[in-house]
C-alpha cells in the first residue's frame, strides 16, 4: 500500500534496508514543488476542464507533482493493469483531471512553502532546475542512443534528486544547510550519511520502488553516482541516467560524463553530446520562464514566499467555487442553477439580488429562469439591443453602466434593473468553451462597479461552471420536487448541499491561519490576512444560513473499492487540514474487501464528514485511527466494516444516542448537520453506523456497508 503523508500502514516491507525506509514513510506527500508550477496548473481549471494535454506537459515538468500524480495513479489503476508499468500520461487518464487538481491544492499547503519558505527558496529552485536539466538531457541521450523509451529515460532524469526532496520534506529545517555546502556529488553523500545514516540516492531509489512502476527508474537513481567501470553491463536506462546527470551536474563534471557516454554508447560522438548538454540547457530556460522561475545568475523573479502568498489566495478562489458549486454534482434543474447563481452573486460579488436567463437556441433569446415575472422574460439576442443580449454575443461581462453613460438603456435593460431591485446591474455570460448557455445579471450599487480583476476573473469562472451545468436541449430537465410531490425536499437538498459546500473553506482557514503565523508582525501582512479571514467567515456565515435540514437524495451506485477511496480522502486531508491540526492517521486495512454497491461521492462525503467530525473534536492534535475489515455476518448478510477512531473529547452523554439526529451537536447553534447526513447515507444503501464516546477518552464511529445492494424498497414491499 502506498504511504502518504503520516499515514501509517500495516504492510511491512522486509527487503527494505530500515533506516533508509525510515525516511521515505512520508511517501509522496513529503514532496515540495514550486508554488510557480502550482499556480500554472491551477491557471488550467480557471476556464473550466483542464487540457489534458497542457496538464501533462506542466506536471512533467516538476518532479514533485510527477511523482504524485505517477505514485496514485498506480494505486489506482492496480487493480487494471495487474503487473504492467504506467507512463505519466496513463496516471493522468487514470486519475482524471478532477483528482489531479485536488493534488495540486494537496501540494499548495507543503510546509516547505509556507512554514520555510524563505530558507527554502534558492534551494527548491535549485533542485527544481537540476532536476528538469538532466530529464531533457536523459531524453535526448536516450534518443541519440536509440533507447525505445526516452519518456522512461526523462522520468528517471527527473527524479535523479527526488530523494533530496524527500530529505527536505523529513527534515525542513536542517536539509537546506547541507545543500548550502554541497549540491550534489560526495561531499553532500557523506555529509547525509552524517546526519542521517542514508544518502538521497538510496531514499530516491526506495520512494520509486514503493509505486512498482516495472521499470528500471529507481535502480537509474539508486546508481547514478557509480563510476562507469561498474556500470559497464547495466540497463542502459541506468546508464543513460548516469551521464545525463554527469552532464547536468556543470563544466567541471562534463568531461568525466562524455567519457563515460562514449564507453556505454561507443557509437556516439563528443561533439554531438556537448551539442546535446545546450540544446538541454536551452529547453530548461523555456520552461523556466514560460513558470517564472529564475535561471542561476538571473535577477530573481517574485520571492518563492511571495508566491506561496500568491498560491494561498489561488487556493482559496478554488475553495469558494467549489463549495458554491458543488450542489450542482447532484442536481441541474433550472430551481437549482438559479439557486447557485444567488448564493454565487451574494458571495462572490456582495450582489443585493441577481437574475438567471437561459439561452434558447430554438427562439435565439434568453428566457428568464424564476417564478412571476421573473420567468417572463425574453429577450432576443440576434437583434437585441439589450446589455444582457449584448454580454452574450460577445461574451463579455457588461455593466449597464456603461450603456447609461450614452444614455442608451433600452426598456428590457430598465425592467431588469426593476426586476433586481438595483440601480446598476453587471451582466456575466455564461460561457463554456464553444458553448454559450445564458446570462446571469448581478443588481448592484452604481459605485461597486468596476469590480476589481481577481473579482472579475472570479466571476467569469462562476459563469463557466452554470454554463457546464445548463441541461442541453436534448437532456430532459431535473423536477425540483420529488416524485411524490413534496416541494420541499428540493429545499431541504439545497440545504444538504451547502452544508457540505462549507466543508473546502476549513482548508483556505488554515493556510490564513500558518500564514498569519509566519508574518505576525507585519503590517501589510495581519491587513490583507485579516481581510481574507473575514471573508471567510463572511461566506461561512451565508452558507450556514441555508443549512437547517437535511434529506439525502438517492445516489448511483457503482462497484466501489472502499480501501481505495479512504485512502485517497485520507491523503487528501493529510497538508490542508490533518497536518495543520497536528493530527496523524493510522490506517489499518483490511484485505478482501469485495467492490461494494454504493455512490462513490456518497461514500466520499461520509468519510470526509467522518474525519472533519473527528479534526473538531481534537483542537490540540491527536490521532485517528482507521480499521476496515472484510466478511462481516449479520443475519445471513455480509458487510464491510468502516471503523473510525479518535483521540479526542468525545461526545456529551445526553448527546450519543442523537448525534445522527439534525441539529443534534455540542458544536453550536446551526451544527451537527454532518452526521445526521452521514446516516441518512449510510442507511440508503441498506448499511447501519453506530457511535461510542466517553467524554476525554475519544470517540468510534463504526460502519457496516452491505456487500449487495438490498434494495430498500423491495424490502418495505414485503
Amino acid at each position: 500500500m502506498l504511504a502518504r503523508g503520516r499515514i501509517r500502514t500495516s504492510t511491512r516491507r522486509t527487503h527494505m534496508d530500515v533506516t533508509t525506509t525510515a525516511y521515505t514513510r512520508y511517501g509522496v506527500s513529503g514532496l515540495a514543488s514550486l508554488p510557480q508550477v502550482l499556480l500554472k496548473l491551477l491557471e488550467l481549471y480557471d476556464d473550466g476542464d483542464a487540457p489534458p494535454r497542457e496538464l501533462a506537459r506542466i506536471i512533467a515538468r516538476d518532479s514533485a507533482i510527477s511523482a504524485k500524480t505517477l505514485a496514485l495513479g498506480r494505486a489506482v489503476d492496480a487493480q487494471g493493469r495487474r503487473g504492467d508499468g504506467i507512463t505519466l500520461k496513463q496516471a493522468i487518464a487514470s486519475l482524471g483531471p478532477d483528482m489531479i487538481k485536488s493534488i495540486v491544492i494537496g501540494a499548495s499547503g507543503h510546509p516547505i512553502l509556507l512554514r520555510y519558505a524563505e530558507p527554502w527558496r534558492a534551494p527548491l529552485q535549485k533542485l527544481w532546475l537540476r532536476s528538469l536539466t538532466c530529464a531533457h538531457l536523459a531524453e535526448l541521450l536516450a534518443e541519440l542512443a536509440e533507447y525505445p523509451a526516452p519518456h522512461e529515460a526523462y522520468l528517471g532524469g527527473l527524479f535523479h534528486n527526488i530523494g533530496q526532496l524527500e530529505l527536505g520534506g523529513y527534515a525542513p529545517d536542517q536539509y537546506p544547510n547541507l545543500l548550502a555546502v554541497a549540491q550534489d556529488g560526495p561531499k553532500l553523500v557523506q555529509l547525509e550519511l552524517g546526519h542521517f545514516g542514508t544518502q538521497h540516492y538510496d531514499v530516491g531509489a526506495e520512494l520509486i520502488e514503493s509505486w512498482r512502476l516495472q521499470s528500471f527508474i529507481a535502480d537509474a537513481v539508486r546508481y547514478q553516482g557509480e563510476p562507469a567501470d561498474k556500470l559497464r553491463d547495466a540497463h542502459p536506462l541506468v546508464r543513460i541516467v548516469n551521464v545525463a546527470r554527469g552532464l547536468a551536474s556543470g563544466e567541471a563534471s562534463r568531461p568525466a560524463a562524455i567519457e563515460a557516454a562514449l564507453e556505454f554508447f561507443p557509437h556516439l560522438q563528443a561533439t554531438r553530446l556537448r551539442s546535446l548538454a545546450r540544446q538541454a540547457v536551452d529547453r530548461v530556460a523555456e520552461d523556466a520562464h514560460e513558470l517564472e522561475v529564475p535561471l542561476e545568475g538571473e535577477a530573481a523573479a517574485p520571492a518563492t514566499e511571495d508566491k506561496a502568498f500568491e498560491l494561498a489566495r489561488r487556493i482559496r478562489n478554488v475553495a469558494i467555487l467549489d463549495g458554491i458549486s458543488h450542489p450542482l454534482t447532484a442536481e441541474r434543474g433550472p430551481a437549482m442553477l438559479e439557486m447557485v447563481v444567488r448564493c454565487g452573486a451574494e458571495v462572490l460579488a456582495g450582489a443585493q439580488s441577481s437574475l438567471l436567463l437561459i439561452y434558447n437556441a430554438g427562439h435565439d433569446a434568453l428566457e428568464g429562469v424564476g417564478t412571476g415575472l421573473a420567468g417572463e422574460i425574453h429577450l432576443p439576442v440576434g437583434t437585441g439591443a439589450s446589455v444582457a443580449a449584448r454580454a452574450l454575443s460577445s461574451g463579455t461581462m457588461l455593466p449597464s453602466t456603461e450603456a447609461e453613460a450614452d444614455d442608451a438603456l433600452v426598456v428590457a435593460d430598465r425592467q431588469l434593473l426593476k426586476l433586481l431591485n438595483t440601480p446598476a446591474m453587471l451582466c456575466v455570460p455564461l460561457v463554456n468553451g464553444d458553448v454559450s448557455a445564458g446570462v446571469f445579471a448581478l443588481g448592484v450599487a452604481r459605485d461597486d462597479l468596476p469590480y476589481p480583476k481577481e473579482q472579475m476573473a472570479l466571476l467569469a469562472q462562476f459563469g463557466a461552471r452554470i454554463a457546464a451545468a445548463v441541461p442541453s436541449r436534448h437532456e430532459p430537465a431535473i423536477e425540483p420536487h420529488a416524485p411524490n410531490g413534496g416541494g420541499d425536499v428540493f429545499f431541504q437538498h439545497v440545504r444538504q448541499s451547502v452544508h457540505e459546500a462549507r466543508n473546502p473553506l476549513t482548508t483556505v482557514q488554515n493556510y490564513v491561519q500558518i500564514l498569519s503565523s509566519k508574518h505576525a508582525g507585519e503590517a501589510w501582512a495581519e491587513r490583507d490576512l485579516k481581510i481574507i479571514s473575514e471573508e471567510i467567515e463572511r461566506i461561512d456565515g451565508i452558507l450556514r444560513r441555508l443549512s437547517d435540514i437535511t434529506i439525502v437524495p438517492k445516489g448511483a451506485a457503482g462497484a466501489v473499492a472502499i480501501n481505495r477511496v479512504l485512502t485517497d480522502m485520507v491523503w487528501l486531508h493529510q497538508t490542508s487540514t490533518l497536518d495543520a491540526r497536528n493530527i496523524g492517521v493510522q490506517l489499518d486495512l483490511g484485505q478482501d474487501i469485495p467492490p461494494l454497491p454504493v455512490d462513490p461521492d456518497g461514500l466520499k462525503q461520509v468519510i470526509s464528514n467522518l474525519l472533519n467530525n473527528a479534526v473538531e473534536a481534537m483542537p490540540e492534535g491527536g490521532e485517528i485511527q482507521i480499521r476496515t475489515r472484510a466478511g462481516i455476518n449479520v443475519n445471513g448478510q455480509m458487510y464491510a466494516q468502516m471503523e473510525i477512531r479518535d483521540s479526542g473529547r468525545g461526545v456529551s452523554p445526553g448527546l450519543v444516542d442523537m448525534v445522527f439526529k439534525s441539529g443534534a451537536s455540542d458544536k453550536g447553534e446551526g451544527r451537527g448537520l454532518g452526521l445526521a447526513i452521514v446516516a441518512e447515507l449510510i442507511e440508503e444503501w441498506g448499511g447501519s453506523i453506530s457511535c461510542q464516546s466517553e467524554p476525554g477518552a475519544g470517540t468510534v464511529f463504526d460502519v457496516l456497508l452491505p456487500y449487495r445492494h438490498d434494495d430498500k424498497e423491495h424490502r418495505e414491499s414485503l
